[in-house]
């Protein structure tokens, strides 16, 4: 490497882009909706972006050794290729961010691993990832992420339970739609609380105030984005 030996500083130590990748860690965690790494198979508390974890991995691991698939650079049409890295001033290695990159042999180890952000981001890149959580939830969810399957053994097998109770489970998701009273609308997410009787009246109290968990931010009516199919080509249309 042609980095300082007797400092052996790696990039990240020397800087980091925090305003190229706060502007794409934004748009990432505004579009939850489109952008659905495996890590987000199952809800998590607190899970980081996988952006963040990306260039926190680039400006860690990034040296002269590392490989990046020149085949589908070449695809894009970066004629030019990417810009050699001055490893004692690496900004240049923000233009790395997009690029298929091959760490080999590094080895990245995450102790409270959680939803497995890391460990799936560390794989993209090629390096070895070992993961450690106590909470097996945590673990069982991480181990499914990265296991191989069979693609076509999985649609299969989504196919099999749809037809056997997919609508006995619909019914658990769907709301009355506030525009109409003659059809129901489709929910996300159902939220499960539990309820004690009052110690005035005894009537059952849910303990939670709203049943609503979130609205869009683009609409000023919250109403707005739980309608029916009905409803809702009438709106477009």
């Amino acid at each position: 490497m042609s980095q300082d030996q007797d400092s052996n500083r790696r990039p990240i130590e020397i800087s980091f882009p925090i305003d190229q990748v706060n502007e794409i860690a934004e748009r990432e965690a505004h579009a939850k909706r489109y952008y659905r790494p495996v890590y987000t198979m199952h809800k998590w508390w607190a899970r980081r972006l996988g952006s963040v974890f990306r260039t926190v991995l680039l400006s860690s691991l990034a040296d002269e050794e590392m490989s990046v698939d020149t085949e589908r650079q070449s695809t894009f049409g970066e004629e030019d290729g990417l810009p050699e890295v001055d490893w004692e001033n690496p900004d240049a290695l923000w233009d790395y961010y997009l690029e298929d990159i091959d760490f080999g042999d590094k080895t990245v180890l995450d102790p409270f691993m959680g939803g497995g952000t890391t460990i799936v981001e560390s794989l993209r890149m090629g390096c070895n990832a070992v993961g450690s959580e106590l909470n097996p939830v945590a673990w069982f969810v991480v181990k499914k992420e990265v296991e191989p399957i069979d693609l076509n053994e999985l649609d299969a097998t989504y196919e099999g339970v749809k037809e056997r109770v997919g609508e006995e489970i619909q019914d658990y998701y769907r709301t009355e739609c506030p525009h109409c009273d003659d059809h129901h609308a489709d929910v996300m997410y159902s939220f499960w609380a539990n309820e004690l009787p009052c110690r005035n009246c005894g009537e059952d109290v849910a303990l939670f105030k709203d049943y609503r968990l979130s609205s869009a931010r683009s609409s000023k009516d919250d109403h707005d984005n739980v309608v029916c199919p009905d409803c809702w080509n009438m709106r477009v249309s």
